[in-house]
């Protein structure tokens, strides 16, 4: 019976000690030896089991927690990382831009230099400084990575992300974008470009902003602040003519006493006296540093015929000119010639049957050709065509042209109307002239297409 009961003890040593065993070596990783005196089989062996059970499971959470921790960690890295690349620098980091051309980049403190070709000159970077044994160095960053560390003396520290403001010299652009952000002096969005498009300013300096962009300052003719751009919004020239526009427009003249440019030095070609109601191929146009807008005026030919500023001329739909109204008669004085449906001058009809008839005119064009083309219309109202001037004379009454004859004739009609003009409103009756004949000396085709014959100054019909 005593063998049996040290049995019974020696089987619950053993399952006691598992549990133990098991917790030891997960906490400290070693295994330790545990006498059977150590323990006491009582109600105290079973609270140790339903201990050593959770202490187990406490031990399984610690190895867990090790595991987040180390996850935790490397988010925090990833975090820092990110933090470099988005953010401005912090409390003990600051801007500098690079003003030395001549500049070292190191990867390291006393490392080898970085051959950048020199392509991190004048840009602002975030810096912090580092103390090399003695040795003041500024780490620099971009908002993308760490770049590497620089002299001092090489940077110049800015207050701002802008950078610094580095000077240009006889240097325009013109505003090639309408909806840009314009900044104010302080780096503060003051609208956009939309009234500026096109302009042409003095690019007084440019900054190379931490965040990679390159930005223009802007100032008028007059030396006048205008704005702080992207300079993707500008077109950089030498030239205060500024930017090229290149067209393929027609254009004609309507003031007569503007100068005429033979350059941009504004070498003076005449006045607009000599183009007046001409008509001229823009190919190009420039908005002037002084406000202006110029226009490059060629003629048919292509040959260069001047400048002149944009009040000077009208913009034309069609080689054919500007419209200009008009009210007055003409006879056609041309037989067979052509009047012209369009100014593709490929559809037209003969003057034949129009030849020696008066027509009205409303309006005229004069073609880049040099040509004026009238507009003409029958008495009816129908159009006729464009008709080259050559082929018509204009007449002061819708009479039409005096036509000389030498011929009689007999009045036939009885108590009709000779008319004393072509107004209409004074005539007399041919009640006395029925049956004689007269001496006809001219005639009229009246634009009531009539034919009106005149004797001694008398008409009659």
């Amino acid at each position: 019976m005593k063998k049996k009961k040290v049995f019974y003890v020696s089987v619950l040593s053993v399952l006691l000690c598992f549990p133990l065993l098991g917790f030891k070596y997960s906490n400290n990783g070693v295994t330790s030896s545990t006498s059977s005196s150590d323990i006491e089989v009582s109600s105290t062996s079973t609270m140790s089991l339903e201990s050593s059970t959770v202490a187990s499971t406490e031990t399984t959470f610690s190895s867990s927690d090790v595991n987040d921790k180390s996850t935790i960690n490397q988010t925090n890295d990833e975090e820092t990382e990110n933090q470099i690349k988005q953010e401005a620098p912090s409390a003990e980091k600051f801007y500098v831009s690079i003003i030395d051309k001549n500049y070292q980049l190191l990867e390291e403190p006393n490392g080898e230099v970085l051959q950048d070709n020199g392509e991190n000159y004048q840009r602002t970077f975030a810096a912090q400084e580092i103390d090399d044994n003695g040795t003041k160095l500024y780490l620099l960053f971009s908002p993308e990575k760490q770049v590497g560390y620089i002299q001092p003396n090489s940077t110049e520290q800015i207050t701002g992300q802008e950078g610094k403001l580095f000077s240009e010299t006889d240097v325009y652009g013109s505003i090639n974008s309408a909806d840009v952000t314009l900044f104010n002096s302080n780096f503060q969005a003051n609208g956009t470009t939309s009234a500026l498009k096109d302009h042409t300013y003095k690019i007084d300096g440019f900054y190379n902003h931490f965040d990679g962009k390159q930005y223009y300052l802007l100032k008028d003719v007059t030396d006048k602040f205008v704005g702080i751009v992207e300079s993707t919004a500008v077109e950089k020239t030498k030239d205060q003519a500024g930017q090229k526009h290149s067209v393929n427009d027609y254009y004609s003249v309507v003031k007569n006493n503007q100068k005429v440019w033979k350059n941009f030095d504004f070498e003076e070609l005449g006045t607009s006296e000599m183009f007046v109601d001409q008509t001229f191929n823009v190919k190009e146009w420039y908005y002037h540093f002084n406000g202006t807008k110029y226009f490059v005026l060629y003629d048919n030919s292509a040959n260069f015929k001047g400048i002149v500023e944009e009040g000077t001329i009208q913009r034309a739909s069609s080689p054919g000119g500007i419209w200009r109204s008009a009210n007055q008669y003409v006879t056609i004085t041309k037989n067979n010639w052509t009047i012209w449906k369009d100014f593709n001058f490929k559809n037209g009809s003969s003057t034949n049957n129009l030849y020696q008839r008066t027509y009205r005119v409303t309006g005229w064009y004069r073609h880049i050709n040099g040509t004026k083309y009238l507009s003409v219309y029958d008495n009816k109202g129908i159009w006729q065509g464009y008709l080259n001037e050559g082929g018509a004379q204009v007449v002061d009454t819708p009479g039409g042209q005096w036509y000389s004859t030498n011929q009689y004739v007999t009045v036939t009609k009885n108590n009709w109307t000779i008319w004393k003009d072509f107004n209409f409103k004074n005539g007399s009756s041919t009640k006395n002239m029925y049956q004689k004949t007269y001496r006809v000396t001219g005639w009229y085709r009246h634009y009531n297409g009539s034919k009106y014959l005149s004797e001694l100054a008398r008409l009659f019909k």
